[in-house]
């Protein structure tokens, strides 16, 4: 089970992309950047650009663009924005993803987990990402903790 889809981790690593570039950057380019199939990157950019997170310019000088600042774009909203409301069980998809739902025991627990993983992500930001990425950047804000962490440390919590 993915509770983050291929075309999620594409897309947040060409909001990652964009957001380091501080200019227009043309598909390919992230494409090739990212080591990321086109056609993958291109219905994640597509994805982004109907939820308002990135703006397409067309001609020489176009490409893409963040549409709000990289510290107004959470993990989570970009996420939802590819891959619709995270869902990390069918249980939790209502009615039509368990006939189960209303008498399995386990409901309770996959909500909670949920939320946690949620809240978490809802709390890092774009702009948190890309400073993840730069060299000197040793930290990384993690706003649903409250505290710094070390990079390596945010990004194999799960």
């Amino acid at each position: 089970m993915d509770i983050i889809r291929r075309k999620s981790d594409y897309g947040l690593r060409a909001l990652v992309g964009i957001t380091r570039a501080r200019r227009p950057v043309r598909a390919e380019e992230l494409a090739a950047r990212e080591g990321v199939p086109i056609a993958f990157l291109h219905k994640a950019l597509s994805d982004l650009g109907a939820a308002g997170i990135v703006a397409g310019q067309r001609g020489p000088t176009g490409g893409f663009t963040l549409a709000k600042p990289a510290a107004e774009i959470t993990v989570l909203e970009a996420i939802e924005a590819m891959q619709g409301p995270l869902a990390i069980s069918r249980c939790l998809l209502g009615d039509n993803g368990c006939a189960r739902r209303r008498t399995c025991g386990l409901g309770w627990a996959w909500e909670k987990t949920q939320r946690h993983i949620a809240s978490f992500l809802a709390g890092i930001t774009i702009a948190d990402l890309a400073r993840a990425v730069q060299p000197k950047a040793r930290t990384v804000q993690l706003k649903a903790r409250g505290r710094r962490e070390p990079v390596a440390a945010a990004a194999g919590k799960r």
